[in-house]
């Protein structure tokens, strides 16, 4: 039975694994036929930056990670627009393309699904 899943990214790209393994659950899940929502929040915006450089830390790039959301059909992707204004984000263009949610529609996006997952 298909469950709608909401993963909820609110850590920085490479201050810990937490971000890669936030999109590795929402991948994995995906490709079992759940129906997948990813929303970026907190620091979790910082994921979404263009012309990140990751070689220094000998890791995988979240933004190569990232590319492959579309591959397993994950579409519904959403960026927490309170954290892009309190970060001063508001005009960047993000590496995928994200809807951005103001607190209200975050209310009903969380109201919709059957799990949330927060990492």
């Amino acid at each position: 039975m298909q469950k709608k899943l909401l993963f909820i990214s609110h850590k920085t790209p490479y201050g810990s694994f937490a971000a890669k393994e936030t999109l590795d659950a929402a991948l994995a899940s995906a490709a079992f036929g759940q129906d997948i929502s990813l929303l970026f929040k907190g620091d979790g915006v910082y994921q979404l930056l263009p012309q990140q450089n990751s070689s220094l830390l000998k890791r995988k790039s979240i933004g190569a990670i990232l590319g492959a959301l579309e591959l397993y059909e994950v579409n519904k992707v959403f960026i927490c627009e309170q954290s892009l204004l309190s970060r001063g984000l508001e005009n960047i263009k993000p590496l995928i393309k994200v809807h951005v949610l103001n607190n209200l529609s975050l209310q009903v996006l969380f109201s919709e699904q059957d799990h949330i997952l927060s990492f």
